[in-house]
């Protein structure tokens, strides 16, 4: 996506210690399918994931959200742009803004896709990135470059639930290096981590392929599609 639509992905965020990647991502993802399906109106678009923060009931601001049941919100209220409510991080946002509501804009429906690996890079390929929740691994905390497999002596990050911890990222394009396929994710860690800010992710090792969730804009024509 980077290099087919140049404009599209903005610089990552860097979510500090704010545990906010389900808004992150999922305000990614729809930015960038925005941006592919009107070029010319959306190019450089960059929706607020701060609003899903600071004003979205069901979710729990920096202390995480759901992956899937965030797109909800974005249905019902839409997101206004960056511009209108800044990233704050671990600072505490308002949900205010002076921006107009006429700037929102909205996801027309999402789905869980549960298909094969070549159907997810064709969602990609024509519609624009999605999001993917991975496992945590310590040594993915500490990544700087190549492509990521778990290591022998890999640990995954518990949560106090017990559970292992669950982090939502954007998939954004994928690859094949010396037989390894893998694909390409765009995080919320800032762009000292990893090259860039994204990481080249082994297919198969960290990222839950059979939940991949995408948001369709609701672009005019989608919207017209819909009535008809």
């Amino acid at each position: 996506v980077r290099e087919a639509w140049p404009g599209c992905l903005g610089e990552v965020y860097d979510s500090g210690n704010c545990s906010s990647s389900y808004a992150i991502a999922a305000a990614t993802s729809l930015s960038s399918r925005f941006c592919m399906a009107d070029n010319g109106k959306y190019n450089g678009l960059r929706l607020s994931p701060q609003q899903v923060i600071s004003c979205d009931k069901q979710s729990k601001g920096c202390e995480g959200g759901g992956v899937d049941s965030v797109w909800g919100y974005i249905e019902r209220r839409g997101l206004c742009p960056e511009k209108c409510l800044p990233f704050a991080g671990p600072a505490k946002a308002e949900c205010k803004t002076e921006c107009e509501e006429s700037q929102k804009l909205k996801a027309i429906s999402h789905c869980l896709l549960d298909v094969e690996e070549k159907e997810i890079k064709r969602e990609i390929f024509n519609r624009g990135p999605v999001v993917a929740p991975i496992y945590l691994q310590d040594d993915f905390l500490v990544y700087e470059g190549g492509i990521y497999t778990p290591t022998r002596y890999s640990k995954p990050q518990i949560g106090a639930n017990g559970k292992s911890l669950i982090h939502a990222v954007t998939l954004v394009g994928w690859g094949k290096s010396e037989g390894t396929r893998y694909w390409i994710i765009a995080n919320s860690w800032g762009t000292s981590w990893g090259e860039n800010g994204y990481a080249r992710v082994a297919i198969g090792s960290i990222v839950d392929e059979d939940y991949i969730i995408l948001g369709s804009p609701a672009t005019e024509e989608a919207i017209q599609e819909q009535a008809r």
